[in-house]
This record gives C-alpha cells, sequence and structure tokens, in this order.
C-alpha cells in the first residue's frame, strides 16, 4: 500500500487503461500471446491478473463472483467445449492446417478461451465491484471518449494522406509508430487509424457510439452532438458496410427512445437538424448525394454482390459451410477452434 493506493485502486486502473487501449492492435504484435498478440489492452488485462495474484497471496482470499444465469451460461459453454473437443479427440489428432496440428490449435484456443471466458471477466468484476452504476458508467463513458478523441488525431493525419494526398505529412505521421501498439500503415481510400484494418476500426466504433450518443441526453452545451457525429463520419470514411447499417440502426433506437421518454426536445432538434441538411444538400449537391447513396446501396446489397464481391463470396462460403458441418455433427461438433469449426 501506497499512501491510500491500494491493490484494488491498481486493478481499477487497469481496468480503465483496458478499455482505453482496445482499438490498439495495428502493431506487429507479441507471438507467444497467440491469438491475442496484437491487442495491446491485453498486456493491462495480464498486469491486472498479476495484480490479483499478489492481492490473493497476501490476503489468502479471492472473490467469488454472483451466480447469475449469464455467469452459469458461460461455465456450460465451457464444459461443453471440454466434452465435445473430448469426443472428437481422434479427428482433432489427424487435422492439419498451415503446418499447425489439430491438438496444437485446440490447445491454444482452449487458452484464447480460457482467457476471454474466465480471465478477462473476473478481472473486470474484481475491477468494478466497489463502483456505483452511475460511477461504473461515467468512468466508461469517459475512458471511450479519450480513446475516440485519441483515434480522431491519428484520423486526421491519415485522411488528409490518404484522401488529399498531403504526402508531406507523412513524416510527421510517422512518429506515432514511436507510440505503443502502433504501426502507421495506410488502406487504399479507407481509414483504419489505430487499428490493424479498417473492418476492426469498424468494430471499434460500433461499440462506443451508443456510449457516445448518451452524451445527449447528459450534457447541455452544443458539444455533445458532436462525439456522436464524429463516430458517423468515422464510419463513412473507413468504408465499412456493416459500420454504416449498425451504426444507422443504434441511432434509429437512439431516437426511438427519445421519442417515447422525456427528451421529445431532443428528438425534434436532432430530426430537424438533420432534415434541414439534407435539404441543404441535396439543393447544393444533389446529385453527388444520390450518386453516393447509391454506390453505397449496391455494395450493401447481399444479392448483387455475391458473386462479384471476395468478401460477400467468403461469408457466404462459410456459412454454407458451417450449416453443413451442424447438419453431420448437430449435438457433438467436430472439436473447438479445429478448420470445420
Amino acid at each position: 500500500m501506497l499512501k491510500g493506493i491500494t491493490l484494488r485502486h491498481i486493478i481499477q486502473i487497469l481496468v480503465l487503461c483496458t478499455l482505453f487501449f482496445i482499438p490498439f492492435n495495428s502493431y506487429d504484435g507479441v507471438a507467444l500471446f497467440g491469438e491475442y498478440r496484437r491487442e495491446g489492452a491485453v498486456f493491462f488485462i495480464l498486469l491486472g491478473m498479476l495484480v490479483l495474484g499478489i492481492e490473493f497471496i497476501l490476503k489468502k482470499q479471492i472473490v467469488i463472483p454472483s451466480q447469475t444465469l449469464l455467469l452459469r451460461m458461460l461455465l456450460f459453454f465451457l464444459l461443453w467445449i471440454l466434452i465435445s473437443s473430448l469426443i472428437n479427440i481422434d479427428l482433432i489428432s489427424d487435422q492439419m492446417m498451415k503446418g499447425i496440428s489439430g491438438i496444437h490449435r485446440l490447445i491454444r484456443q482452449l487458452g484464447s478461451v480460457f482467457i476471454a471466458l474466465v480471465l478477462v471477466p473476473y478481472f473486470f468484476y474484481v475491477g468494478i465491484q466497489k463502483w456505483t452504476l452511475s460511477e461504473l458508467f461515467k468512468k466508461i463513458r469517459f475512458v471511450f471518449f479519450l480513446s475516440l478523441g485519441f483515434t480522431t488525431l491519428y484520423c486526421l493525419f491519415e485522411v488528409a494522406i490518404v484522401y488529399l494526398n498531403i504526402q508531406s505529412l507523412k513524416r510527421i505521421h510517422s512518429l506515432y509508430d514511436y507510440l505503443p501498439f502502433i504501426k502507421v500503415k495506410y488502406s487504399s481510400m479507407r481509414i483504419s487509424s489505430i487499428t490493424q484494418e479498417p473492418p476492426y476500426f469498424a468494430i471499434y466504433l460500433i461499440t462506443i457510439f451508443g456510449w457516445m450518443l448518451s452524451y445527449i441526453t447528459t450534457h447541455k452545451k452544443i458539444w455533445k452532438y458532436t462525439p456522436a457525429l464524429l463516430i458517423l463520419i468515422l464510419s463513412i470514411l473507413s468504408g465499412s458496410r456493416t459500420a454504416l447499417i449498425v451504426i444507422i440502426l443504434q441511432a434509429f433506437c437512439f431516437l426511438t427512445i427519445l421519442f417515447f421518454t422525456d427528451y421529445k426536445k431532443e428528438f425534434k432538434k436532432i430530426v430537424g437538424v438533420i432534415l434541414l441538411c439534407s435539404v441543404l444538400a441535396m439543393f447544393f449537391k444533389g446529385k453527388v448525394i444520390l450518386k453516393i447513396v447509391q454506390d453505397k446501396i449496391e455494395t450493401v446489397s447481399f444479392s448483387k454482390n455475391k458473386t462479384g464481391s471476395v468478401s460477400n463470396k467468403s461469408r457466404l462460403g462459410i456459412q454454407k459451410a458451417s450449416f453443413e458441418v451442424f447438419k453431420h455433427h448437430p449435438i457433438t461438433g467436430v472439436g473447438y477452434g479445429q478448420q470445420s469449426y
């Protein structure tokens, strides 16, 4: 204990650091971490588990999570993974993919799922235990806001270089390489910020969008709209169809909630601004906007792109293959983490 700072305080700080570093995964990573080799947040989770181990040694006690339905479902899932793997051990032992044996892959995947479903939830459970619901909400939202600010600053350079072709900024932008968990790189006409590629950036934006929308209902100044607007702009620049669809759906649900609660004034303001901007945009750049919207609809249309888009063909193939595997192994499966799985 150092002047009021306990091990529990350190764990709380590490929890918040983990949330902040969620998008940091553009660097080459640490091969030892396997599936999590690129995830910068994993370092703070491991540090947190180390601190938890020290706390256990000093206090000789362990915090047991409440027996919730979710916890029981997770434990049942883990148990069934082990049972399914044992049933299919002969099949697994004969597997070989990309130079990795089925047994080796099983061990790696079991390690990954153990971290994801046991260590990480326990780490967060202990870290947030002393906070009230209101404190927890505000702390998580603020950390996500800070990470959005960092990623947006990075994206300003990326947009200037990728979209505006200002190559002279590359030298300044390359300074980000000196920061942990970041490796500067560019995608053709798409931005990925500090994540390894645009789809990962899209997942990050989807994750924090709801938190940023909440500023609209808890703050009064005009800047409360800025975080959500930033995410909408960044999702468009990322070129991710999934991000655009999910974020629009989230925004629609949010507006619906505003309409049916005590925030009808906010609903009217937002809808009014959207309508006004839409009218002005259509008046000045109607043909350009219609062309962009049409192109986006065509890229989102799965039926039109299932043969031309490599991404869509891959998704369709995976879904079909998964269904075929399920038909032949509906109960026992084929072994967790294997190629067929």
